[in-house]
């Protein structure tokens, strides 16, 4: 049981966004195109995206917790058959070279991978970290258990009718909802899933985005990739002197919206940034589209998502339309923007419009 258990967490967090992400990276047209951890980091950007559009009006309106589990559950599910159906050639072709890759991995590549993997088995078996969780880990157990998303003071128990602000501000990025559908769908207590396996997963998953930083700057050079690599996770292995710094976040509560916003979201949005400026490529409707979707799974994972995904972008679509002279361009990032726009515009204000 404990097996199918794993799983299906697994499948939920690894096969289903590598499958999804293709519908991301397929249009790219460039290096991205069937390269797993591209598929990993767009598909759980565009999970995150999805369930933030779905969840934040249920949650609003009072649906049960069922509602959402079943409507995300059944896009997620169609999803995934129309990527299999029209890009299996795709996936196949990268699974038959996966074995080739493995065995032309050097030293130094086992090294940094295993360096990787020891970060998460650290935070699995040895260390035990309850920031905040008197807030998170009880949403996600009321949801599973209870059927209610932030009906009630996940410190007390008591049930919220005049509203709370810490419980408002979950229900505009309701990561939480995240781990609880998860939970249901594979069995697996939130608590558990969110203290000891989630970060086995999203640990490397942070890695992976510095795989594809490491690519822009390093295009094909393997080796230069991996000392990059092992760079970053040295400087995040070393970085227990502040509870406040990027690494600590990673590898002491990775599960919690702020430390994903943080290792996984504020780097993709900077590469994405990065591939804005490059000279040998012209910007297209692919870029906006995922610059939109990365920005909207942003939102979901805190207020601090919401607020710097947007005032980043904005920044970055000046000096965009200045170097590059694109006023069409210009417009389009302000219209990837939208959804920060909207559920900033929620965060700041939906409270007096919604909750008595």
């Amino acid at each position: 049981m404990i097996v199918i258990k794993g799983f299906m967490v697994v499948i939920a967090l690894i096969g289903v966004p590598i499958i999804l992400g293709n519908l991301i990276t397929a249009h790219m047209e460039d290096e991205y195109r069937g390269h797993f951890l591209a598929d990993w980091v767009f598909g759980i950007a565009l999970m995150f995206c999805e369930l933030q559009i779905m969840a934040v009006p249920m949650i609003i309106a009072d649906y049960p917790f069922h509602t959402l589990f079943y409507v995300y559950v059944s896009v997620i599910a169609l999803e995934v058959i129309f990527a299999l159906s029209r890009y299996s050639q795709i996936i196949l072709d990268r699974i038959k070279e996966f074995p080739l890759r493995i065995r032309k991995t050097d030293v130094l590549g086992i090294l940094v991978v295993l360096s990787i993997l020891m970060q998460g088995f650290m935070l699995f078996y040895f260390e035990h970290t309850d920031d905040d969780d008197a807030r998170f880990v009880p949403s996600a157990v009321a949801a599973v258990e209870k059927d209610m998303m932030f009906e009630e003071n996940p410190v007390t128990g008591e049930l919220l009718y005049g509203g709370l602000s810490e419980v408002y501000k979950d229900m505009i990025s309701p990561w939480i909802m995240f781990w609880a559908i998860v939970s249901k769908m594979s069995a697996v207590h939130p608590a558990i899933l969110m203290h000891s396996i989630v970060p086995l997963i999203f640990i490397p998953l942070a890695y992976a985005v510095y795989w594809l930083i490491a690519g822009y700057f390093f295009g094909k050079d393997s080796e230069k990739k991996l000392i990059f690599l092992g760079l970053v996770s040295a400087i995040h292995i070393f970085s227990g002197y502040s509870v406040y710094n990027s690494g600590a976040f990673l590898l002491f509560r990775i599960w919690q919206g702020k430390a994903m916003f943080t290792s996984i979201f504020a780097p993709l949005l900077i590469l994405l940034a990065l591939r804005l400026f490059q000279d040998d490529r012209k910007t297209g409707a692919a870029d906006y589209v995922t610059i939109a979707v990365t920005c909207c799974g942003a939102c979901m994972t805190s207020g601090f998502g919401i607020i710097l995904s947007a005032m980043f972008f904005a920044l970055i679509s000046v000096i965009y339309a200045i170097l590059k002279r694109d006023v069409k361009g210009l417009v389009l990032l302000w219209i990837s923007m939208i959804p920060c726009l909207v559920y900033g515009f929620l965060y700041a204000f939906g409270s007096k419009l919604f909750i008595s």
